[in-house]
């Protein structure tokens, strides 16, 4: 999944303004900082994922509890593949900021990467419920809920009234009428 957070990269530059610096040496640190972020989020968008995360684990050294740069580390790992390396990232940046948008999405996704289906579907039900719309979101969560060999109850209860035969209401790849039918009809 490569759609990122609406103003990401903003929301992490901003977050470095929220404090002002106490003295000369912490105006140098605040500046490096953002020096570290920027050319982190110059190096993800031209795709030199690398580069990138060793700017963001940078920032991370620099400031430990600046959820935003867990997050952006985590978005670069996740691009790279990376899913179990992305994991503890998200998680951390929900640590720091549970309020953070479109972590648990993507942190949702790399447990499903990495067979974690239980902890995936938890997650991924919260993010549908913050972006019902997102039809990524929705597909994943089917993907983990057929892993499990689950259905929700919201979606047992319309099923139960739906039409067909019994086998094809147990079995969704049998409902409607060209499956029905076969492939061709």
């Amino acid at each position: 999944m490569k759609r990122r957070p609406a103003g990401a990269a903003g929301l992490l530059l901003f977050s470095l303004g929220a404090v002002p610096p106490l003295c000369a040496q912490q105006a140098d640190a605040s500046v490096m900082l953002r020096q570290h972020i920027r050319a982190g989020l110059e190096a993800q968008k031209a795709n030199r994922l690398d580069e990138a995360a060793t700017e963001f684990e940078t920032v991370i050294k620099m400031a430990p509890k600046l959820a935003q740069a867990y997050m952006s580390l985590g978005f670069v790992r996740h691009d790279q593949h990376r899913y179990p390396e992305a994991i503890p990232l998200f998680e951390k940046a929900m640590e720091l900021k549970p309020e953070i948008k479109d972590v648990r999405a993507f942190l949702g996704f790399d447990y499903l990467q990495t067979g974690q289906l239980a902890r995936a579907a938890e997650l991924l039900e919260k993010a549908q419920e913050e972006d019902s719309s997102h039809a990524q979101i929705n597909a994943w969560l089917g993907t983990a809920y057929l892993g499990l060999g689950q259905i929700p109850e919201s979606h047992s209860e319309t099923r139960s009234g739906a039409p067909g035969t019994t086998e094809e209401r147990r079995d969704p790849l049998l409902s409607g009428p060209r499956l029905r039918g076969g492939l061709n009809s």
